[in-house]
């Protein structure tokens, strides 16, 4: 590993420990910036020392510094994954190296939307696995800052086509503008039609099988994935959730018809489907007949 993707596994991790309060605290609707951490069973505030992503879990025990009551395993879980899904991102999307080392402006800000959207997803994740909800809060934030990063990304390929084009070929500026902005109504429109899609189930079913989160998650993963990826990853996440259902009702750990939070097996199929979505596409279309 690089110092970069060191760098990025340390950003990662600490990312992971914030995120974790985000976890414990936005279901009851407490604090996430100015109240300290503190130790669930004692109360008592904890230290810098004691808030090292993963080292001081592990260095503790897994126990309390102050009353020696077991932590939650959730902590380094969490900060584990979001800095080993960070460095994936860096590694995948944008290697920085002497053969790369000039990433432009699109790429930092599409670096930076990534690991965002990797976030949002760890966050839903554990929220809905541990309360079986998705608080419109982190819903509506995701997809505000989605819409936000389709439109400066748009400006910033327009600039760069404008000033690119016009020297090569002046006659084909109109052209590659409407290609661009095409891309991100067509983004859009595709996450719309995937949440209205969820949205007509959660009515039918009268949510039995889906919750109105699950719809709002939707449009935000259409938002990430785009058009025709939102297909894989709605197909994947509805595969993971027969496979883990129909295997937890086997083992006795569900009943049959009990529900079982849908958003887990949707942030899994999204992020599935941002690293591998193209190839799973490419090899549905060859099963299906289509080129």
């Amino acid at each position: 590993m690089n110092w970069y993707l060191s760098l990025v596994f340390v950003v990662g991790a600490s990312v992971g420990s914030f995120l974790n309060v985000v976890i414990d605290r936005v279901p009851s609707g407490k604090d996430i910036i100015s109240k300290r951490s503190f130790c669930d069973k004692c109360k008592k505030t904890l230290a810098w020392y004691d808030l090292i992503p993963i080292v001081s879990w592990l260095v503790l025990g897994g126990k309390c510094r102050y009353c020696r009551e077991p932590l939650s395993p959730q902590y380094p879980i969490v900060e584990g994954a979001t800095a080993l899904l960070f460095v994936f991102v860096a590694s995948r999307f944008f290697p920085f190296n002497a053969g790369n080392s000039a990433l432009t402006l699109s790429h930092y800000l599409t670096l930076f939307y990534y690991l965002f959207s990797i976030s949002v997803l760890v966050v839903i994740f554990m929220i809905d696995l541990k309360h079986q909800i998705i608080p419109n809060k982190i819903s509506y934030f995701a997809i505000g800052v989605s819409l936000i990063y389709l439109l400066i990304l748009g400006l910033l390929q327009t600039q760069v086509t404008r000033s690119l084009t016009a020297q090569i070929a002046p006659s084909l500026v109109s052209t590659q503008l409407q290609t661009i902005w095409f891309a991100k109504i067509n983004t859009i429109v595709a996450a719309v039609i995937a949440s209205a899609a969820f949205f007509a189930i959660v009515y039918l079913t009268k949510e039995k099988a889906l919750g109105g989160g699950d719809a709002k998650l939707a449009l935000f993963i259409g938002l990430l994935v785009g058009w025709p990826l939102i297909l894989v990853a709605i197909f994947l996440s509805f595969i993971l959730g027969a496979i883990i259902g129909l295997n937890l009702i086997l083992l006795k750990l569900r009943k049959f018809g009990q529900r079982i939070a849908f958003g887990p097996f949707m942030c899994v199929a999204a992020i599935i489907t941002l690293f591998w979505g193209e190839k799973l596409f490419f090899w549905y279309s060859l099963i299906l007949g289509f080129k």
